[in-house]
């Protein structure tokens, strides 16, 4: 790896792009386009590693469903155009360790990026020929799922291109020495992607970043009742703070603090190894599914508010 110069990541979330390429992000990062000597590397390395063709099926082909008359859903597929076709690579100069800064701070906006997997080159932005490579299976395994659920892929626009930049932007100017705490929560919901797909985990790893955030050790205060009372006034607190809303939409006519009294306790079920009752106690939540990717949401806005004002969650999480 003495070679190296620069190399390419494989932008795994299968974007329509709505904006001129290449888009510049930096001096040293670039997301573009591959070109024929790039897509020969990628086609060896997706031989190697998407044995079964997720990837490439994802990639080269635009999905329609087909709802049937006994509710059963087909999936029809049609190959686009070779320009059309969802490859997208982000390229950088150097060890590409600003690439690793970009992909985390891109976890913290819709649509997110992350890398399928990376090649490193012998020339910058992934040109001069293959050096060594790398991928990572974990997100991967996850994100197939992710893919036969999509019903139309995300986009990338000028609006999704200002969210990406803005948020890589505040990353870079965050002094993680004297706020550790964003920089970490951060790290770990990036971590967090590669947890196998037990959706039991979510929950969990969600409220643990929340209550890392916003939250303080209740003390000899009953931990349930006064961590609830943490988590159900400041993270609303925090969203009417930067003139955002939280979507409670899927979640019919509850009131904001009925909802988050019933993700804690949602919560408190995986923890304490109960059997969640989405049918009954928990009916509000709709469903497993639909609660744990409102908290996700929830927690990525509120780490993306974290890096761009840190003394407001160290200042909210002794009260």
């Amino acid at each position: 790896m003495t070679n190296i110069r620069g190399g390419f990541h494989l932008i795994g979330t299968g974007l329509d792009v709505e904006v001129p390429l290449p888009m510049v992000i930096s001096e040293t990062l670039h997301i573009e386009r591959p070109n024929e000597e790039q897509m020969h590397l990628l086609r060896k390395g997706l031989e190697w590693f998407d044995l079964y063709g997720y990837a490439r099926e994802h990639f080269e082909n635009a999905a329609t469903r087909e709802q049937r008359a006994d509710g059963s859903v087909v999936i029809h597929r049609t190959r686009l155009p070779d320009k059309e076709q969802r490859y997208l690579l982000l390229t950088f100069y150097g060890t590409g360790n600003d690439a690793y800064d970009l992909l985390m701070a891109a976890q913290l906006v819709v649509p997110t990026l992350w890398s399928l997997f990376h090649i490193y080159t012998k020339e910058p932005f992934g040109a001069g020929g293959w050096d060594a490579h790398g991928a990572d299976t974990l997100a991967y395994q996850r994100q197939i799922t992710e893919w036969t659920k999509a019903d139309t892929p995300p986009v990338l626009d000028e609006a999704a291109c200002v969210r990406i930049t803005a948020s890589y932007a505040a990353l870079c100017t965050l002094d993680g020495t004297a706020h550790p705490g964003a920089r970490r929560a951060l790290e770990l919901f990036s971590l967090f992607a590669r947890m196998p797909l037990m959706q039991v985990f979510d929950v969990l790893a969600m409220f643990m970043l929340i209550e890392m955030l916003l939250t303080h050790n209740p003390g000899d205060k009953e931990i349930g009742d006064s961590l609830v009372h943490q988590v159900r006034h400041k993270v609303p607190f925090v969203f009417e703070r930067v003139n955002e809303q939280i979507d409670y939409s899927k979640f019919a006519e509850a009131s904001s603090d009925q909802i988050w009294k019933k993700l804690y306790r949602y919560r408190s079920c995986i923890a304490h190894g109960e059997q969640p009752d989405f049918g009954s106690e928990l009916r509000v939540l709709r469903d497993q599914e639909t609660a744990n990717r409102f908290l996700t949401n929830v927690t990525r806005r509120l780490i993306r508010f974290s890096l761009d004002d840190p003394r407001l969650f160290e200042g909210l999480k002794p009260l």
